[in-house]
């Protein structure tokens, strides 16, 4: 797509192109049903292949989601202990975490499910927003319009807690952007203009029982804002509402875990996962169709002609259990056209290849990760073992604090509190991940003892084999040989020794 026509709703180049990166990672999310519906851009339809063949070929495999489980698997570690604020953090800041998205969720509810979003797509935002209150600046002193007594009065912490206003954040998924500008001020970004939709449902004027969507569209400058609204099949966006921002800036904090493409873009940090869970459907997808011939083969018949049957009438050949073909004609044949066994064989290596590179990836990212760190990271984390998910973490830290700060200024206040995210992942972390995989069958027992090695659980020379033999040994002492050889072939996964 060379250029966009930009309207009030298009997406700029740049998001637009965010959102097509995104598009394997969201089909992932949405399961085996999502991949189907996805259909070529992941497998490819056959030369002459019927729409009904192809759609029964897609729905043959079941998807391994190990990019799902994998992005579940990062947010609980780094979730595994609550957000935690610094010791200048106020009572109201307290008070306020509690609930800080007006829908109940407190802040490691909220942060765990933004983190998440950020990981998936690359890059999610977060706005810092405020009930709705008409406010001025008078000598300094902030001021509100009082709606019942049609005067202005001073703006006092009493006073918002009596009309029920607070600052509070809104999530803001990068599917949902429509456009961000960046600029460098002083050597910081600064966001000058964002613009985003918003979905949702409301009763349908027209019957009684019935809802309607609506899709709103929110425009935020540095010094005001607009909402533009369309009601259910409208054709055009019409201006609902705006006003001035008291702020003087957008609000808004960016969370970009994945390798930036732009001022606010990234590529989803998980893509290279995602791209090998594709493979592996895309793989067994082929190898769901190999079986389909070995089960039923493609039968060869020459000269058969027609069957007669025993009442002396003839019928059609078929092939079936339970039936016998016969022919009178000398050259006369019936075979079956089977796969070869290597075929089926290399099929299922490549399976489990693609199963060991997919675990091995989860595991890279709680790897102590090498070269120089950014000065923010040395600043808040001392420790050696800095991985890709600790400096994912950190970031989120800033991310949160950024937030913070937008809801102290919301409140008149300098700076909002500090903020202290988990980042200790242990070897027990890993060890307990790699389990999971192991036991879920994406990981063979060799590639499972393999990476232990590699975590330093198990010694360099560890043998299986060797290993089983000893706990033969001690069974045999107090149990029966049947016990022994259970417990044997459990570690070398044998089934006999």
């Amino acid at each position: 797509m060379a250029s966009l026509v930009q309207t009030l709703e298009t997406p700029s180049m740049e998001q637009f192109h965010q959102h097509d990166m995104m598009r394997l990672p969201h089909d992932l999310l949405g399961g085996s049903p999502a991949m189907v519906r996805a259909g070529e851009r992941y497998i490819e339809r056959g030369d002459g292949e019927s729409d009904k063949a192809y759609r029964e070929r897609l729905r043959r495999p079941a998807l391994l989601n190990t990019f799902k489980r994998t992005l579940a698997y990062m947010r609980g570690q780094v979730f595994q202990k609550p957000v935690v604020f610094g010791d200048d953090a106020s009572e109201r800041f307290q008070l306020w975490a509690e609930d800080v998205d007006r829908a109940g969720n407190n802040v490691t509810a909220w942060a765990a499910s933004v983190f998440e979003a950020g990981l998936c797509d690359g890059i999610t935002y977060a706005l810092a927003d405020y009930s709705r209150v008409q406010v001025r600046q008078n000598n300094g002193v902030t001021e509100y319009f009082n709606e019942t007594e049609q005067t202005w009065q001073t703006k006092t912490v009493a006073s918002d807690k009596a009309n029920g206003w607070a600052p509070y954040l809104v999530h803001i998924p990068a599917q949902n952007v429509i456009d961000c500008w960046v600029e460098t001020r002083g050597g910081w970004p600064v966001v000058t203009h964002f613009r985003y939709f918003e979905y949702g449902m409301e009763p349908d004027g027209r019957t009684k029982w019935g809802q309607q969507q609506v899709v709103r569209i929110r425009v935020l400058w540095a010094d005001s804002w607009q909402v533009w609204v369309k009601h259910g099949d409208a054709d055009i966006f019409e201006l609902e509402s705006e006003g001035t921002s008291t702020l003087g800036v957008v609000p808004l904090s960016i969370f970009a875990p994945g390798e930036k493409c732009g001022h606010a873009s990234a590529q989803p940090a998980l893509y290279d996962l995602a791209d090998l869970n594709r493979r592996y459907w895309s793989a067994s997808c082929g190898q769901c169709e190999l079986m389909e011939y070995v089960r039923r083969p493609v039968w060869f018949g020459r000269m058969l002609g027609k069957i007669r049957n025993a009442d002396g009438t003839e019928s059609d050949v078929t092939v079936g259990a339970g039936r016998m073909l016969a022919s009178e004609d000398p050259y006369g044949d019936l075979k079956s056209v089977g796969v070869d066994a290597s075929a089926v064989t290399a099929s299922m290596a490549e399976l489990e290849t693609i199963k060991n590179e997919m675990a091995m990836y989860g595991l890279q990212l709680l790897q102590p990760k090498s070269g120089a760190l950014t000065a923010t990271e040395v600043d808040r984390d001392a420790s050696e073992n800095n991985s890709t998910l600790m400096g994912w973490a950190v970031g989120f830290q800033d991310f949160l604090e950024n937030c913070l700060h937008y809801i102290a200024k919301w409140w008149g206040e300098e700076d909002g509190p500090s903020v202290k995210v988990n980042t200790q992942f242990s070897r027990a972390v890993q060890d307990s991940y790699l389990l999971e995989m192991y036991r879920s069958g994406a990981l063979s027992l060799e590639t499972y003892h393999e990476l232990l090695k590699q975590t330093g659980t198990l010694p360099d020379d560890f043998d299986a084999e060797a290993e089983a033999e000893k706990l033969a040994r001690g069974v045999m002492t107090n149990g029966t040989q049947g016990a022994a050889k259970s417990l044997a072939s459990m570690l070398t996964g044998t089934g006999v020794v």
